[in-house]
């Protein structure tokens, strides 16, 4: 078996390049691994040794050693002197008390998405996601049926959602005096929003179950008095009446047509003023590197029909529920599609 001796083969070295890329479920499973130990919390306060880390884990010394290794190599810990692994940037940002901790998003990817992505040339060949050959049922009804799974996955979501929206957060919100996250989940995106912007008053709407835990989540945050927890099913109607209407993260899990409902449904509860705001990864055309192209082959394996959209993609879909895309802004990870109602 060979291996390349850089993280970053030369530009000439065509097999070394592949290989990397072809390795890359390597790293995958090695950070899934540092995640169960708990390596990044036990090196959070400086150097530990691989005998005092095998023991406070459970894990095996030599084979330790060879994970610290090679997650070192990637810039995940850091091995300050023999044997002695140490804390990094990446390192802390797998903390399981960091803020915007990744550990939950890796705990789940690593299972549940590397299981399905085992079949990804299901996928390929159908069309048909691969989730549904692995586990036999969709994404969302195997998370209402595994209420623990789908704990997991809102806590996953929730790791990588501070990130993917930051510039939401310092929008231009004077001209609006209210907001409905539609599709919010547990609360995540509005507690902060509402933090952040202490004129607003909100709404978290979602399907019963995940309402329950955004009431939990605003109440923690103190905010009940600013925000309303309503139960509903988007794809049969939207709460009327707020001036700013969010879809984060949402339209990405659906094709076109469910797409549409859920928009159509927002344009018939939204006022003639009022703004549709959309959070998504706006795909670019050519071949540059961008992460919604990954986050692609993901909704392609995932979902029933979920995709990432290039900018004409949108406002044809937005036109056909009666939205005019306005403007397309940098969110973190994600973009701000701005829309009005038409």
């Amino acid at each position: 078996m060979s291996a390349t001796d850089s993280p970053t083969p030369p530009l000439d070295d065509i097999p070394g390049r592949l290989l990397q890329l072809f390795t890359g479920f390597v790293v995958t499973q090695a950070l899934h691994s540092a995640a169960t130990l708990e390596l990044a919390d036990l090196v959070a306060d400086g150097p530990v040794s691989v005998d005092d880390l095998a023991k406070r884990s459970g894990a095996h010394p030599e084979a330790l050693h060879r994970l610290l290794r090679t997650l070192a190599a990637h810039g995940v810990f850091a091995e300050v002197a023999p044997g002695q692994f140490g804390p990094t940037a990446l390192s802390r940002a797998l903390e399981t008390d960091a803020v915007g901790s990744m550990r939950p998003y890796i705990l789940y990817g690593g299972e549940v998405m590397y299981a399905a992505f085992r079949e990804l040339e299901h996928s390929v060949r159908t069309g048909r996601p691969a989730f549904e050959q692995v586990f036999g049922a969709s994404l969302f009804d195997y998370m209402r049926t595994n209420p623990d799974e789908g704990a997991r996955f809102d806590a996953a979501m929730a790791a990588t959602s501070t990130g993917r929206v930051a510039g939401l957060f310092d929008r231009d919100w004077s001209a609006a005096g209210s907001v409905v996250d539609v599709g919010g989940g547990n609360g995540t995106i509005m507690r902060e929003l509402l933090t952040r912007q202490p004129h607003l008053r909100g709404a978290v709407f979602d399907l019963p179950h995940a309402v329950d835990g955004a009431e939990a989540m605003l109440e923690a945050g103190g905010l009940s008095d600013r925000c309303a927890c309503i139960r509903g099913d988007f794809f049969e109607e939207v709460p009327s009446g707020f001036d700013v209407y969010l879809l984060s993260q949402i339209l990405h899990d659906w094709d076109d047509e469910r797409a549409t409902a859920i928009l159509r449904n927002c344009r018939a509860a939204i006022a003639p003023r009022g703004r549709l705001v959309v959070l998504e990864q706006v795909l670019p055309p050519g071949d540059a590197p961008h992460p919604g192209k990954i986050l692609d082959l993901l909704m392609l394996v995932l979902t029933d029909g979920g995709r990432e959209r290039s900018e004409p993609q949108w406002r044809t879909l937005l036109g056909n529920a009666g939205f005019a895309l306005e403007h397309v802004a940098p969110s973190g990870r994600s973009d701000i599609i701005e829309c009005r109602p038409v």
